[in-house]
């Protein structure tokens, strides 16, 4: 009869052992579980936060862009590009002339070098 407890006992206390083991397994699975969610939670908090940012920042460029090509404005823009087509208009007129004056330089140079030397 002792041994038949013992043999009981035996077997109460590792199905009991079984039981707490798979009860640890689920609590670590939940545990886990959780711990990524907060993280997921986390990062869609972080790319909607990104996303808002965003999404202002187009707003305040499309209302930036909105104001720039208003009827109020598009006099100050032409005036503005025409300005700068102007500028680039001078600057090119520029070059062209300090190109021709170092393209008779080099004319001259060679010139010089292909006469011959005199001693």
């Amino acid at each position: 009869m002792a041994d038949e407890s013992t043999t009981a006992l035996r077997e109460i206390a590792e199905l009991l052992k079984k039981r707490v083991e798979q009860e640890d397994a689920v609590a670590s699975r939940a545990v886990e579980a959780r711990k990524r969610s907060e993280e997921m939670t986390a990062r869609i908090q972080s790319q909607t936060e990104q996303a808002r940012t965003r999404s202002e920042e187009m707003r305040r460029r499309s209302e930036e862009m909105r104001k720039q090509f208003a009827p109020e404005n598009r006099d100050k823009f032409r005036a503005e590009m025409e300005l700068r087509q102007e500028e680039q208009r001078q600057f090119r007129k520029s070059l062209h002339s300090e190109l021709q004056r170092h393209n008779v330089l080099l004319t001259e140079i060679v010139e010089k070098l292909r006469e011959p030397r005199e001693k």
